[in-house]
């Protein structure tokens, strides 16, 4: 499934720029918004796969650069790629129109537009695009994790629905302590490891519920925002990725804190 992220990375991008406005040529600092598809707000386009975004960028002076940033790391920002040939320099204006072509949306896409003035201080909005088709799910059951008294990897991918080392390339969360977390749980103040990006929450369905999901229709629209989760025998939790892809675990067992733990995993196509 890493190939997926690939894709991502290597989808074909496009940007027209239309400029319009008034010439100035002072450095002082205006106040600027960036609006999208004739709104001030940052709306979610649901869409199944490809879209095109337009908006506008007006300051009451002068505006020198727009630049555009894909952003495939839902909770890193730090992980933005600017989108190729799509910078638009030397425009001098007090409005800068602008149109991408969005292709091969997988999951979750942030577009985050940064306007510079010509005093160099910026002025930034995101914009989300979010996959609409439902995919299939994947199911990866009895996936085996430990803490620090079992003879389990405490670290897993799950891309692969698999256990493995924290040292791993493929590493997507931690267990420990009773715990799922994105980062070394074991040395919270100072961990070992960089947080991995993947994120959790909690969820009602029960495990019937989580045998009859065979697509994401049901957690497509669900958040998950937390580092750190705790978990016990019966839970069913949500999970995203650092790529965007989103699934479920259910916690079949649970010997101790620190001891074994089996999982079912759903993980979207």
């Amino acid at each position: 499934m890493k190939t997926i992220k690939l894709l991502i990375f290597t989808a074909g991008i496009l940007l027209m720029g239309f400029l319009s406005g008034c010439e100035s040529s002072d450095n002082k600092d205006y106040p600027v918004a960036i609006s999208f598809n004739n709104t001030t707000a940052v709306d979610s386009a649901f869409i199944s796969g490809n879209y095109t975004l337009k908006g506008t960028v007006k300051a009451d002076g002068p505006i020198k650069m727009v630049q555009f940033y894909r952003n495939f790391i839902i909770n890193g920002a730090q992980d933005s790629v600017e989108m190729a040939a799509t910078r638009i320099i030397n425009i001098n204006k007090d409005t800068c129109n602008f149109t991408i072509h969005i292709t091969n949306v997988a999951y979750q896409t942030h577009i985050r537009v940064v306007a510079t003035q010509n005093d160099g201080s910026q002025t930034s909005a995101l914009y989300t695009v979010n996959k609409s088709v439902r995919d299939t799910l994947i199911a990866y059951p009895g996936i085996q994790l430990g803490g620090l008294t079992s003879d389990y990897h405490s670290g897993v991918d799950f891309d692969n629905g698999v256990g493995v080392s924290a040292t791993s390339s493929s590493l997507d969360a931690f267990f420990d302590i009773g715990e799922f977390g994105s980062t070394d749980l074991s040395q919270p103040t100072s961990p070992r490891f960089s947080d991995t990006g993947t994120r959790f929450a909690t969820t009602n369905f029960t495990f019937a519920q989580f045998d009859s999901f065979t697509d994401d229709g049901s957690i497509l629209s669900m958040k998950a925002t937390l580092s750190v989760i705790p978990v016990k025998q019966g839970d069913v939790i949500l999970f995203q990725t650092a790529a965007g892809r989103k699934g479920l675990l259910r916690i079949v067992s649970l010997t101790d804190p620190l001891g074994d733990l089996v999982v079912d995993e759903k993980i979207q196509k």
